[in-house]
């Protein structure tokens, strides 16, 4: 634990002096006032460095990087604050503002479009922003997602309570007519959490969009996880399916829609993916459906609880966990199996970094490799795989 803390602390330092020493003008406009892509400044041969840099520093050995197929507009969502009448991205440094975005460059160009055709319609139409202190309001997120294989676009509204139902309903129409927008969502946040998700409440033409990865189709409801760098998410899918051995039976943990457990199941006896969400699970039996794909079955609870009863029923696990990683309980459990080989997805390097020594009392790495899904950003993706 020591090391990984050692680690943030160099590699912090180190960002900032590549920043400041090589360092150049930035692409973006919004750059002093935006976090999202701290490292725009630099050149993305240095941005590659710096990632290597910080796979040697928690790994302690050099490891490949695979490059983003795409520098700019690779993301396919991106969530908007309406705080104080603004809608826009958090700025820098202050949690509760938000500032007006005139362009980004990790987005296709329709979200800046559509943002601000939002902003005026909010401002004509007197939208109470909610106030995340005070606990009271009404819009609190416009959350838009892309599908590059259709080029079509979501647009979800989160917000708290129902009221301007026909404002809203109006508002849906002009972003289909005007903006070709093919799924609009309202979503009401019910709790006084910050975040952009809550329970569906209404929504306006297709409930969906559809994306391809590696000749799959899925279907992605307004709430679903799903790789938000989808070119270069196929580059580790490829690599991954490569550890899935034929007639073998699969476990995949937090499945989200079905992603990795469709692909997984090109080559498997059975697949079984293990989702916590209601909407994920219910999207990834469509996505089943969609592509003919018999030998896999989706079920809904926790990873841990769920695993703890039908774990050694598998050869191998595949676990893609959130930003924290995997729990020491589950790992625990997953060590106790005798389970062949366990893929691990990760899209924080430090969190995998600690579970991965939890792993090494029972497996040992056979392979690790870097995925940049994150261009000008400090964030990387991982596959490792482990066997006993």
């Amino acid at each position: 634990m020591e090391h990984i803390k050692w680690a943030k602390r160099q590699i912090h330092w180190l960002g900032e002096y590549y920043c400041y020493r090589y360092g150049k003008e930035p692409k973006c406009r919004h750059f002093e006032e935006c976090n999202s892509c701290p490292l725009l400044n630099l050149t993305y041969s240095r941005q590659i460095k710096l990632k290597e840099k910080l796979l040697e520093l928690l790994f302690e050995k050099k490891i490949e990087i695979v490059k983003s197929k795409l520098l700019y507009r690779y993301r396919n969502k991106a969530e908007f604050s309406f705080i104080d009448g603004v809608l826009g991205f958090r700025k820098k440094n202050e949690k509760y503002k938000s500032f007006p975005v005139k362009e980004c460059f990790l987005v296709p160009k329709i979200f800046a479009s559509i943002a601000r055709f939002l902003q005026d319609e909010f401002y004509k139409l007197g939208f109470e922003s909610w106030d995340v202190i005070k606990h009271k309001g009404f819009l609190a997120y416009v959350v838009m997602r892309y599908s590059f294989a259709e080029k079509s676009t979501m647009v979800n509204f989160v917000t708290h309570g129902k009221k301007h139902k026909k404002e809203l309903s109006e508002i849906a129409k002009v972003l289909n007519k005007k903006f070709g927008v093919e799924s609009v969502n309202w979503i009401v946040n019910e709790s006084y959490r910050d975040e952009a998700r809550g329970v569906l409440y209404k929504s306006w033409y297709n409930f969906y969009i559809t994306e391809i990865l590696n000749g799959i189709k899925y279907k992605i409801t307004p709430q679903a996880f799903f790789q938000t760098n989808p070119k270069t998410a196929e580059l580790l899918f490829k690599d991954l399916l490569k550890f899935v051995d034929k007639n073998k039976d699969v476990a995949d943990l937090y499945c989200g829609i079905g992603a990795i457990s469709l692909l997984a199941a090109k080559k498997a006896k059975k697949v079984v993916g293990i989702e916590l969400e209601k909407e994920n699970v219910k999207a990834a039996k469509e996505n089943a459906k969609i592509n003919k794909i018999k030998n896999v079955e989706f079920l809904e609870g926790d990873a841990y609880k769920m695993f703890k009863d039908i774990g050694e029923e598998f050869d191998t696990v595949i676990v893609d966990p959130p930003r924290a990683g995997l729990s020491k309980k589950l790992v625990k459990r997953i060590n106790n199996l005798g389970t062949e080989k366990v893929i691990y997805v990760s899209c924080n390097p430090f969190s995998l970094a600690q579970n991965l020594e939890w792993f090494s009392s029972a497996y040992n790495i056979k392979f690790i490799k870097g995925y940049d899904f994150y261009p000008h950003t400090p964030h990387l993706e991982c596959l490792v795989v482990l066997e006993k």
